[in-house]
């Protein structure tokens, strides 16, 4: 079994639709921990820039109802006030299924 491990989005993006494991940093939303930061794992759905106007998409699903079904347009979360509240900081392929019996 190959050991999987995270690629940085900044470094490298899935070359095709896919799903994948997506590392997200969320930012406090308390105006008194603006500097904490939370660290999420969720299931992601990737679509390539070429197929939605110029930006790359991963629409995640989760047991957490804050994160299931959102879109991160170019990796991240922007609030109406510019803000980021989340953001997609690395990604990874699905292990492959083992097939050992």
């Amino acid at each position: 079994m190959t050991e999987q491990k995270w690629i940085k989005i900044k470094d490298k993006l899935p070359e095709q639709q896919r799903v994948c494991l997506v590392s997200i940093m969320h930012q406090s939303s308390q105006e008194n921990y603006k500097h904490v930061l939370d660290r999420e794992v969720a299931l992601a759905v990737y679509i390539p820039p070429y197929q939605t106007n110029g930006a790359f998409i991963f629409l995640t699903h989760s047991n957490s109802k804050d994160m299931d079904n959102v879109i991160f347009n170019n990796g991240q979360v922007v609030e109406s006030d510019g803000s980021i509240s989340s953001k997609i900081t690395a990604w990874m392929p699905l292990p492959e299924p083992d097939t050992d019996e």
